[in-house]
């Protein structure tokens, strides 16, 4: 019967936690010094600790909950319940990486709170108006001037915790009573930036795949009690693929429900262009989205082919000339230019279809295709109605298409002069 004995014992011992548990919050509820919610915080956290071993007289082994796929569906409401569709659910994970000081990840993380605190779109996408809990690993002055660049300063709605006023408190602490402040303010979205700062593993430790599950449990129960959690993490140095990026661990990435890395793109591109690449347990966050940063945040600016697209649409118009005399061939309008020749082949017949460049030439060897512009052309204006270059483009086809145009221009027969027009 030693079994049962040590049973009998573990079970006094608990009598004896919990005695001394329920005298000293006693002491703390009559003490006037104390945060009567700070005292209900750590008493829950404290009793759901105790508890977990030995509930309605049975142990935990022997009281797991089982739930058949009838209950779950249930309990569990159909669809998605987004606080920014499709980054950010209730009760899910987010990691963000990127490089330190160079991505922008603050900057992101302070938009899609904006957008939250407001109930606005963000990248687009709809939100759910909510109070937002942001923990810094920035000093408040710091921290001060990125609220102001993001439109946040004197924000009642936006609840700050700095990391320097976490020092000494356990994590597990922390997260708890960030809980409780969350429940207190109907805060439904907790952003952590960055995740190693506030758990404290440093050297080893934030390599050690153990140490980083241990570090994120805290989180995944904030998530399970209904909060959208985003964490931040800085990526190393050497990069790599998205899920093995991302500094220390990759216990981190595994933890959560949609990775994103926020980067620079690989071309020569404008210096406040980034592209989000998206890894998700749900569906409808793209692989790749270059973003913008504009005096109202980030703004979606789509694909990165898009992207190229676009610049390729820039180079060619301002290179072309305006005369058909003076008509250049395909190399000599990329010459020069970081464009890439497949790319500016695919906007090539855009273009022209588009009418905004005209094509001469036979296109074979000898006498190959040259292009130039219409005088009334714009090198760099958008369309009348305010769309960007490679949406007129887009517009311009599909027009055609319905018109039966099959995206090729329709030869005319040759001039006298060996010249040939295009009809389009």
């Amino acid at each position: 019967h030693v079994e049962d004995y040590a049973r009998i014992v573990k079970q006094k011992a608990l009598l004896r936690k919990l005695a001394d548990f329920g005298d000293r919050i006693c002491q703390q509820a009559f003490d006037a010094r104390q945060d009567p919610m700070e005292v209900l915080a750590q008493a829950s956290h404290e009793l759901q600790i105790l508890s977990a071993h030995y509930r309605d007289g049975q142990w935990a082994e022997t009281n797991l909950r089982f739930r058949t796929a009838a209950e779950i569906a249930a309990e569990a409401p159909g669809g998605t319940d987004w606080i920014a569709r499709p980054w950010v659910a209730a009760g899910s994970m987010v990691e963000l990486s990127g490089k330190p000081k160079l991505s922008g990840k603050t900057t992101w993380l302070l938009g899609l709170a904006r957008a939250v605190l407001d109930g606005l779109p963000f990248l687009g996408q709809p939100t759910a108006r909510s109070p937002v809990m942001f923990l810094t690993e920035e000093q408040p002055g710091t921290f001060r001037v990125a609220l102001e660049k993001a439109g946040l300063l004197g924000r009642a709605e936006l609840v700050v915790l700095h990391h320097n006023d976490t020092l000494g408190r356990a994590w597990e602490d922390v997260v708890h009573t960030v809980m409780a402040e969350s429940r207190r303010r109907g805060a439904r979205l907790l952003i952590l930036d960055t995740v190693a700062t506030f758990v404290g593993l440093e050297g080893d430790a934030e390599n050690n795949a153990g140490d980083a599950l241990v570090a994120m449990r805290p989180l995944q129960k904030a998530a399970g009690a209904g909060l959208g959690v985003v964490v931040s993490r800085h990526e190393r140095k050497s990069g790599g693929a998205l899920g093995d990026s991302g500094r220390g661990s990759s216990a981190y990435a595994g933890v959560v429900d949609t990775l994103l890395a926020l980067r620079r793109p690989e071309r020569n591109s404008r210096a406040n262009l980034r592209v989000i690449h998206g890894i998700s347990r749900f569906d409808g966050v793209p692989d790749e989205l270059v973003v913008e940063l504009t005096p109202d945040g980030y703004v979606a600016r789509g694909s990165p082919t898009d992207i190229a697209a676009e610049e390729a649409v820039e180079v060619i118009l301002a290179a072309a000339p305006l005369s058909k005399e003076e008509a250049l061939d395909l190399d000599s309008l990329l010459q020069g230019t970081p464009v890439a020749r497949s790319t500016a082949q695919r906007v090539l017949k855009g273009l022209v279809a588009a009418g905004r460049l005209l094509r001469t030439g036979k296109g074979c060897k000898g006498d190959s295709f040259r292009y130039f512009r219409p005088e009334f052309v714009s090198a760099h204006c958008p369309s009348l109605d305010g769309q960007n270059e490679s949406e007129a483009i887009r517009a311009g086809l599909e027009a055609g298409r319905r018109a039966g145009f099959s995206g090729d221009p329709v030869k005319k027969p040759d001039k006298p002069d060996g010249s040939r027009e295009v009809e389009v």
